[in-house]
């Protein structure tokens, strides 16, 4: 059995469940396997999973804006030191359902006083881009069924060439 490439969603207990649920049902397109933090306490398991994580995905409490509160700031900061990647946020839909991601260049801490929204403020690389882009350049590719018809197409018609 091959391993799968691991995607941690790391998200905020106050933002926008619909753009959680808008990043979970991407994901479930790809070939890999998410982890997120489920609730109760918050122990080695959940550690581990941020640390062994191949791409962290920030869903922030506000979309588009860099402040994250402590749960997520450690989980970034821990995924940083653990794997020396620099993780990716949530800042934009597209209406097609694009989801536009911007790459972490620096986390650090902000308001201490604030542990729900402004604890940590997130430095980002100002260079948007696609989910399924950053995806694809970390070795996680999309499952063959999922893929759009003309894909599917093209794959289908070069099966066929090549068989005997």
């Amino acid at each position: 059995m091959k391993n799968r490439k691991i995607v941690y969603i790391s998200k905020s207990k106050v933002g926008n469940p619909d753009d959680l649920m808008k990043v979970r049902h991407q994901l479930a397109k790809f070939d890999c396997e998410v982890k997120e933090f489920m609730g109760g306490n918050y122990g080695y398991e959940d550690r581990e999973a941020v640390a062994s994580a191949d791409v962290l995905i920030v869903v922030p409490p506000t979309i588009g804006k860099c402040n994250v509160g402590k749960g997520q700031y450690c989980e970034v900061d821990l995924f940083i030191q653990a794997t020396k990647n620099y993780p990716h946020t949530v800042v934009g839909f597209m209406p097609r359902g694009e989801i536009i991601l911007d790459g972490i260049s620096d986390c650090e801490e902000f308001d201490t006083t604030d542990w729900v929204r402004s604890y940590g403020l997130l430095s980002t690389d100002n260079d948007p881009s696609d989910m399924i882009d950053v995806l694809e350049e970390n070795g996680i590719k999309p499952k063959l069924e999922d893929l759009p018809e003309s894909k599917s197409e093209v794959l289908l018609a070069t099966y066929k060439l090549i068989k005997p």
